[in-house]
């Protein structure tokens, strides 16, 4: 390294920093929106029966309540196809780069551990992988949710693309050990972090934690098969209010949702009483003992259950209002008759036996819903693959939804166009609940939609950057930086209760095929008010975790939530991960340093204290240089005349054969908004060490930018030259300049 550099390094150190203040802070991006639209899923088709392409918001008339409404969107999609551009500048209009959030095509797997048989289980897990191996598209979504009388409803793995955690779920039907850990939005963390080389694994140790489920259903069979009448049919009560609970969950969830429900159904007697012949039978018993007769024979063993129907209808109610169609697939048929089950076997008690069948409390529930249904087949398969052909092709359609509009939106969707109409659409709309009333699973829920489908819309507001710095083995340190600005930290204080704060904060990687690398799940507190009075008065608050990944084009999903009043809001973050090959020059970085206001920073991870699928590999706080621990931003900035700081690691630096030392030079470039360079007033590396244990020279950079400059985004490169093989290396990264007031 020249001598130039050390002596403005000198001068950088010598009192001349100078950041942005708050006053001077650069636009941030503002994710609060006054309007909440109404989104939902439409299918078309002419009179040929064929999907009818190409339509817009003039096609479509839609009535809200017997009211006409204002369409500002019609999203068309069809899977396979190239994603169709949305009109700017239109109310409600999105990024073409990204879907609305109700246009991904969502499967729920469904499976019914209670009225099914250990047979049917296992028919339906051989289904339900087929349909992942043979049906499911790439960024199709996928739950796996069951239902067994001990736990009721269970949301195994949210809606994902995620096929590694999906099959491991199906695997075990769910059925998990009870030192499963999940994190707060759902999915299974013990599946993260497998092969770094981008792959995760769910053979062996994943598989080693799911229990067998046959012994659990065939306990619950054999108990609820013994049980009479009145009995059972709480079961069914309480099977249908677990349903209600399955639609109020849902309606977290924006979009259609296919329920692919496999189960061998209740017994139908319960839903619509006793065949012709049974009530025949009935009758000569009344008529020969009279007392005894009336005594056995009760109404509703007769003619069904009053307290079923009512609470059937009241889960259909709450999963129309949730777009949520239930898919019926009887096992009963598939590999032969039925076996000891819930709806079927011998051994049982008259209710609950395989001559009640269990058609009719199947089609309650698809034709309710605008599902379908399939009985006694073998090729569960081809039908399977038949409702994946019929969703691929359809329209989103948004409207906003006003002041004083009631809680559950009747909606009426129709087809201007001739010879058009309209063959399947949502009828019901209702909006999730508050953050407040919202339910555990409805939380979780909320915080997995946004991971999955990479919103970046909400109501909070924060900062996060991303980096990919060299670690051990191959095994790649992801650093995120969250940054919420002191403006925010008040805005949610005054909102809750007090002026403590509580984030939620949640990042995952994620590669390109979708599978979840590594997660980092925290939660924080903070009292603004006490922070008011202090030294991180008018700072943001930081909060630094690291991730891990192998080489290859990651994303990296952050969720910043406020655990008392609801606000969130997502960000994505694209990082290339290279190949750590130690010959090539490269330069990991650049990183914002705010060294003369280091704000508020809070650590995800502990070094010494790693969580547990960490505790092999690289740890430590990646943005050291000289022992000295420097405090990351999330956006570098400086006023006119101000200085910048960045942090770099250069690899790859050769030696001279000689003396064994590198050689190499570095040049600093500041672009404007036009392309242009601007020259600056002084560069130098304010402080330079080595890492022995990545190869890595550690670099501190400083650079002074001109009095006079526009306040604007620019472009700050740093150019890295080995001397000694005569090659360069650069990164480069944005910096607002911001003239304060009176400038």
């Amino acid at each position: 390294m020249s001598s130039l550099f050390r002596v403005v390094s000198v001068f950088l150190l010598c009192g001349v920093l100078t950041t942005v203040s708050a006053a001077q802070a650069p636009p941030r991006p503002q994710f609060r929106s006054n309007v909440e639209l109404i989104q939902f899923q439409v299918t078309v088709a002419d009179r040929d029966g064929n999907f009818a392409s190409g339509l817009s918001t003039e096609d479509f008339e839609v009535q809200v309540n017997g009211a006409s409404r204002d369409i500002v969107l019609a999203y068309e999609v069809n899977r396979g196809a190239p994603a169709p551009a949305i009109a700017a500048g239109s109310p409600g209009a999105v990024d073409s780069a990204r879907l609305p959030a109700a246009a991904w095509r969502q499967f729920v797997l469904f499976f019914d551990a209670a009225f099914n048989s250990p047979r049917g289980v296992r028919e339906a897990r051989k289904a339900a992988l087929a349909f992942l191996d043979d049906s499911v598209l790439p960024d199709d979504l996928v739950s796996v949710v069951t239902y067994s009388v001990a736990e009721g409803v269970r949301m195994i793995v949210p809606l994902t693309r995620d096929r590694v955690q999906v099959r491991a779920a199906v695997d075990g039907l769910g059925l998990t050990t009870a030192t499963r850990k999940m994190d707060r939005a759902g999915f299974l963390a013990g599946l993260i972090t497998g092969d770094m080389e981008g792959n995760s694994t769910a053979g062996g140790g994943a598989n080693a934690q799911l229990v067998e489920a046959d012994a659990v259903i065939a306990e619950i069979a054999g108990q609820v098969g013994r049980s009479e009448f009145l009995q059972y049919t709480s079961y069914v009560a309480g099977y249908a209010e677990e349903l209600q609970g399955l639609g109020e969950l849902m309606q977290v969830v924006r979009g259609r949702k296919h329920v692919l429900f496999f189960t061998e159904g209740f017994d139908d007697r319960v839903l619509v009483g006793k065949s012709l012949d049974e009530l025949a039978a009935d009758s000569n018993r009344i008529q020969s003992n009279v007392g005894e007769g009336l005594a056995s024979v009760a109404s509703e063993e007769r003619f069904g259950s009053g307290e079923v129907r009512g609470a059937i209808d009241d889960a259909i109610d709450e999963l129309l209002a949730a777009d949520t169609l239930l898919h019926m697939v009887d096992v009963s048929g598939v590999g032969g008759g039925r076996d000891a089950g819930l709806s079927g076997g011998a051994g049982r008690s008259e209710f609950g036996t395989s001559t009640g069948s269990g058609r009719n409390s199947l089609t309650v529930w698809s034709e309710g819903t605008g599902g379908s249904t399939v009985w006694n087949t073998n090729d569960v398969a081809s039908w399977l693959d038949t409702i994946e052909q019929e969703t691929r092709h359809y329209y989103v359609l948004a409207l906003p939804r006003r002041p004083g509009d009631p809680d559950v939106l009747e909606l009426d969707v129709r087809v201007r166009t001739e010879g058009v109409e309209v063959t399947s659409s949502a009828s019901r709309f209702a909006p999730a609940s508050d953050f407040v009333d919202m339910t555990p699973a409805q939380r979780q829920a909320q915080l997995a939609e946004f991971i999955t489908k990479g919103l970046v819309d909400g109501d909070l507001v924060f900062d996060t950057a991303v980096f990919a710095f060299a670690g051990e083995n191959n095994v790649n340190r992801i650093p995120v930086v969250v940054e919420v600005p002191w403006s925010e930290l008040e805005a949610l204080a005054a909102a809750g209760s007090d002026s403590v704060v509580d984030l939620e904060i949640v990042s995952y990687v994620v590669n390109a095929a979708g599978t979840m690398i590594d997660l980092a799940d925290n939660q924080v507190s903070m009292d603004v008010a006490d922070m008011g009075k202090g030294k991180h008065s008018g700072l943001p608050f930081r909060h630094y975790d690291l991730m891990w990944s192998g080489p290859g084009d990651n994303e990296v999903r952050t969720i910043v939530r406020d655990a008392e009043v609801g606000r969130v809001s997502a960000r994505t973050d694209h990082v290339a991960v290279p190949a750590r090959d130690p010959s090539p020059l490269r330069l990991d970085g650049l990183v914002a340093i705010d060294w003369t206001h280091p704000g508020l920073l809070l650590a995800g991870i502990d070094p010494a204290k790693p969580p547990a699928h960490k505790q092999n590999g690289p740890v430590a706080y990646p943005f050291v240089v000289n022992d000295i621990e420097l405090t990351p931003s999330a956006l570098l900035a400086a006023a006119p005349g101000g200085v910048v700081q960045c942090y770099a690691v250069a690899h790859g630096l050769a030696r001279n054969p000689f003396n064994g030392q590198t050689q190499w030079g570095m040049a600093v470039q500041l672009l404007d908004p036009s392309g242009r360079e601007v020259s600056l007033d002084r560069v130098a590396v304010i402080e330079e060490s080595y890492d022995p244990d990545t190869g890595g020279t550690q670099l501190l950079i400083g650079a002074q930018l001109p009095k006079r400059l526009d306040s604007a985004y620019y472009e700050l490169s740093v150019i890295v030259t080995d001397q000694v093989a005569g090659t360069e290396t650069r990164a480069s990264v944005p910096v607002w300049v911001g003239v304060g007031p009176g400038s």
